[in-house]
């Protein structure tokens, strides 16, 4: 990318800002504000271009420079986390490391700004517009300020980065396994969540699978009480494998009352049958283990699992699921539903009007598997047996999807529990 790239990306990131770029300099300023100017020369920009050309990262928020420069963006799930940008510095003089952590540095602000993708920036700048007003104390009234100290004093005001310097040669692994070293101890000490961010987009969760109705109309139905809880514990939570859970317990409060069902239905249709006798120790046997072969499996609690199975094949008729999923999240989605979870081993989803079994069952192993990779983050040592368990941000990708599915399942469910007014 050229400067005069770059300068027309900046244009289109700020896009109700004014630019211009004069004597090789990009200028920028707000309209409401437009004697306060933030600037970034050509000069700079070949600088931090050179700089970090060769980051061994491919991610938008994290630098590996050189083998001995590593940073990455910081998140906290603590309103007054980044607030004050305060520096903390650490060193450990035995491994001849440096950590220090505060507001991002010049080169991840242009790094950002780089690789960055438009629109998502664009959603950032929006959404410091508070930020800005803020920090227009800080920066100088009738000169110039730099288009980087706005990125990271006020763009990035609600973050951290870590920046890690190390006297000896470092990877990107070994850089990453310090930086998860500091966010323990940081949390342990301080008693505050702090992850790493590695992509632009993970800053904004909901958007990745989220599309609003708008408007909307007043309310036809009265809703469960608890389900509604659980909905709003999924909606709220800035945690993937929480938010995921939290769906499914909407699914999970019908387990039992489904299942029983079912056992109840099964008993009566075989103590019903004309050719059956309580006499005969045969009909008895049959019937205990027709109830046996539904509550037990060799590796799970099949009760669970059959629950859910009956609850889809009851409630969520493929028609519906794919309808709503289409209608919320476009038809490219479904094209994700032909492809396995890799961190569960989920189950592709087979629509079939032909023979809707396997649209049950495909959903029923998709969803329970990816359940139990969430819930299960046991290690397993067995030789051959594959270790299914989901990983907080190296799987957060992939999850997304499995997010929008099971949240479209419990709308099915919420609805198909509700009564009129």
């Amino acid at each position: 990318m050229t400067f005069d790239e770059f300068a027309n990306k900046i244009r289109n990131i700020f896009q109700k800002w004014d630019m211009s770029v004069v004597d090789d300099t990009l200028k920028l300023s707000r309209p409401d504000t437009e004697n306060i100017i933030f600037v970034f020369s050509k000069e700079r920009f070949n600088q931090l271009y050179t700089e970090t050309a060769v980051n061994a990262s491919d991610k938008s928020l994290e630098l590996c420079i050189d083998n001995c420069y590593y940073e990455v963006l910081l998140q906290s799930d603590s309103i007054r986390y980044g607030i004050d940008n305060e520096v903390k510095e650490y060193r450990d003089d035995v491994n001849k490391i440096k950590y220090v952590q505060g507001a991002v540095s010049e080169k991840f602000a242009f790094w950002l700004l780089y690789n960055g993708d438009v629109e998502v920036l664009s959603a950032l700048i929006k959404r410091a517009r508070i930020a800005f007003y803020v920090m227009m104390s800080d920066v100088s009234q009738d000169g110039e300020n730099s288009l980087l100290d706005l990125i990271s004093k006020c763009i990035l005001r609600r973050y951290n980065s870590l920046i890690i310097e190390s006297e000896n040669k470092m990877n990107l692994n070994k850089a990453q396994s310090y930086m998860y070293a500091y966010v323990y101890t940081y949390m342990f000490n301080m008693q505050t969540s702090i992850y790493p961010c590695f992509d632009i987009e993970s800053l904004f969760p909901q958007r990745r699978m989220s599309r609003r109705n708008g408007d909307f109309d007043h309310p036809k139905k009265i809703y469960n009480q608890e389900l509604i809880t659980y909905y709003n514990e999924a909606i709220s939570s800035a945690v993937l494998s929480h938010k995921y859970l939290s769906f499914y317990h909407i699914l999970e409060y019908f387990y039992e009352d489904i299942f029983m069902e079912d056992q109840i239905s099964k008993a009566r249709e075989i103590i019903t049958d004309v050719g059956f006798s309580y006499k005969r120790k045969k009909d008895i046997v049959k019937l205990i283990n027709n109830i046996h072969s539904k509550a037990i499996d060799k590796d799970v609690a099949i009760n669970e699992k059959a629950a859910l199975s009956l609850l889809i094949h009851k409630h969520i008729p493929q028609g519906l699921l794919k309808d709503r999923l289409i209608d919320r999240y476009g038809n490219e989605f479904l094209d994700k539903l032909k492809h396995k979870v890799e961190f569960s081993d989920g189950n592709v989803i087979i629509f079939s009007e032909a023979d809707k079994k396997q649209y049950v069952e495909s959903l029923t192993n998709r969803i329970y598997k990816t359940r139990n990779a969430i819930v299960h983050s046991k290690a397993s040592f067995t030789e051959g047996k594959k270790n299914n368990k989901y990983q907080p941000i190296r799987d957060d990708e992939e999850l997304f999807p499995e997010i929008a599915l099971i949240q479209v399942m419990a709308e099915i469910i919420i609805n198909d529990n509700a009564y009129e007014m």
